[in-house]
């Protein structure tokens, strides 16, 4: 089955995943939540019966859609930098929700390119509360086209994608 690998399990990512999480199996996708903290993992999978590893190492088999939730470009391009992930992730999408400049979201879009991967930079508007709403406002940048087989991803957590 297709796998969504989503990384950041913080207190944004924490009610994202709750909406793909819950959506994800009538797209016929499975769904991984990755955090270094093991309280967030715990707390995910208790809420919601996701599970979760500690790190890429963990992950088996080919990530069809990895979804980030981190605090900036640096955090994004570390993650996007890393050689096991870079392997998982040949021809798949990524779905960066994390608020990031311009410049930064250019720059690894243009290196995802060069391995065949469709990156989106997809940062959300609201605030937590609206999270675990889902009535967020997801502003999408990328390939209109192959976007449009994952707009299922922002509109399970957002009233305006």
């Amino acid at each position: 089955m297709p796998q969504i690998v989503f990384i950041g399990l913080g207190n944004m990512g924490f009610q994202l995943i709750k909406h793909v999480h819950r959506e994800a199996p009538e797209h016929g996708f499975t769904t991984t939540g990755i955090d270094l903290d093991p309280d967030k993992r715990a707390a995910a999978e208790g809420a919601y019966g996701l599970k979760t590893v500690p790190g890429l190492a963990e992950i088996d088999g080919k990530i069809d859609v990895l979804c980030l939730s981190l605090p900036d470009g640096k955090a994004t391009t570390a993650v996007l930098g890393d050689e096991h992930l870079r392997e998982l992730l040949q021809g798949s999408v990524v779905l960066d929700f994390s608020s990031i400049s311009p410049i930064d979201a250019r720059k690894i879009a243009q290196d995802m390119e060069t391995i065949g991967v469709a990156y989106f930079d997809a940062p959300v508007t609201g605030e937590v509360q609206r999270g675990s709403e889902g009535t967020l406002v997801t502003m999408v940048g990328g390939d209109s086209d192959r976007f449009t087989e994952y707009a299922w991803i922002p509109s399970a957590f957002s009233r305006s994608v």
